[in-house]
């Protein structure tokens, strides 16, 4: 056994099935999406540490950058990402996605904001039906800015609008130095989810307990306790035990390994037609007195995923880019993707939050289920199949990666 072992974080919400004319089916675009999700899932978790991202808000923003994306580029794009089907009809579904999305989340309970936009060098031309397509389908309204002369300045204009999109949980998404005079576009999305328990822990049963990091290493966590009635199963190594959100239809899903095994040595497992499988067994189950815990935490990390797409398989978007969607020339390539996501669970429920920046430049007695030990987590909406947030920790008391 390895001397580390690892929590996994996966926050999905499952998309409902829907065929629109002259839009690409949801659930095309959601199993593509929830692919992308845990391939990105397969390169994080090579390093050790702790892991939180939205795959949600990547793939958003990709799609949005995707839009101006021709030949090479666009194949590689559509390959590593996982987008199927025509431009036109794949973006139409999107934008039917994010609608479903809107849809099954809506209650007093839960908040879910999301939103798209983009910074576009003030005097640069794009081309109508790629600004257009930006707008009908992604509701991204232009913001127009001077990288030129002023791109400290339009550098703040952009953090601030995540800050205020992410209800100041996102805090200068874009460091200094990314903004020069040679970007042309910055494409963004933006979101947060904040929900209620259904039932929630009492702060009263919350007690100082053991997280087992690894065999030899034990750090203090303030550890969550509930006895109450939910659903739970075992799959391939795994206790999974769902904790529903007030909304009835969103949860957050617990994936336990074995006492005896490293979650290490089960990385490999973790894909989503696994976990399609996995969340089939427990949708299956019936809801059984247990005793749950889990710990309270809360982090932020930032990741810089330029170089990481590149290596998954769309090289071209970075270098020899044809972007020509966008201007009608092959003179933008991606220079950055900034991403930033933020997650705190504690007894009233969890908040999370999360945004993607695409620079472009020119150029987890009755039975117990104690999650004293690493454990897989998902949030999801029963209503929907859609991946909006992946993570892992492997010791809650570590500090935020910034």
């Amino acid at each position: 056994m390895n001397a580390v072992r690892y929590v996994t974080i996966a926050v999905l919400l499952i998309m409902m099935v829907s065929t629109q004319p002259q839009a690409a089916e949801i659930d095309t675009i959601v199993s593509g999406n929830n692919s992308f999700a845990f391939d990105l899932y397969e390169r994080l978790g090579e390093a050790s540490g702790n892991i939180f991202y939205s795959p949600y808000s990547i793939s958003t923003a990709l799609a949005m950058t995707y839009a101006g994306a021709r030949t090479i580029t666009e194949e590689e794009m559509a390959d590593v990402l996982h987008f199927a089907g025509d431009q036109d009809e794949f973006h139409a579904g999107f934008s039917d996605l994010q609608q479903r999305i809107s849809e099954s989340t809506a209650h007093a309970s839960v908040t879910l904001n999301v939103a798209n936009s983009l910074w576009c060098q003030e005097d640069y031309e794009f081309l109508p039906g790629f600004m257009s397509l930006q707008q009908e389908r992604y509701a991204a309204h232009p913001h127009l800015v001077d990288f030129v002369t002023k791109p400290e300045q339009a550098r703040r204009k952009i953090n601030s609008w995540v800050e205020e999109q992410t209800n100041q949980r996102i805090n200068n998404l874009i460091p200094q130095g990314l903004i020069t005079r040679l970007t042309v576009l910055v494409l963004c999305n933006a979101i947060h989810f904040k929900a209620s328990w259904e039932t929630r822990f009492d702060e009263e049963q919350t007690r100082d307990a053991p997280f087992h990091i690894s065999p030899d290493a034990t750090v203090m966590v303030s550890m969550m306790r509930m006895n109450s009635s939910f659903k739970h199963c075992y799959v391939d190594g795994f206790t999974m035990v769902e904790l529903p959100y007030a909304n009835g239809s969103t949860s957050m899903v617990v994936l336990l390994p074995d006492e005896n095994s490293d979650l290490e040595n089960v990385h490999d497992r973790i894909t989503w037609p696994n976990m399609k499988t996995w969340l089939h067994c427990l949708d299956d189950a019936r809801r059984e007195t247990i005793v749950v815990g889990i710990p309270k935490f809360s982090m932020t990390m930032r990741l810089d995923l330029a170089d990481t797409l590149a290596a998954m398989g769309m090289p071209h978007a970075f270098r020899g880019a044809d972007f020509s969607g966008m201007t009608g020339t092959r003179d933008l390539f991606i220079s950055d993707v900034i991403h930033k996501a933020f997650i705190d669970v504690s007894e009233e429920g969890t908040e999370a939050a999360a945004a993607t920046a695409v620079i472009m430049k020119r150029g987890g007695s009755p039975p117990h289920v104690i999650a004293d030990r690493p454990f897989v987590f998902l949030i999801r909406d029963s209503d929907t199949n859609s991946i909006l947030f992946v993570g892992r920790v492997s010791d809650p008391t570590a500090l935020s990666s910034e």
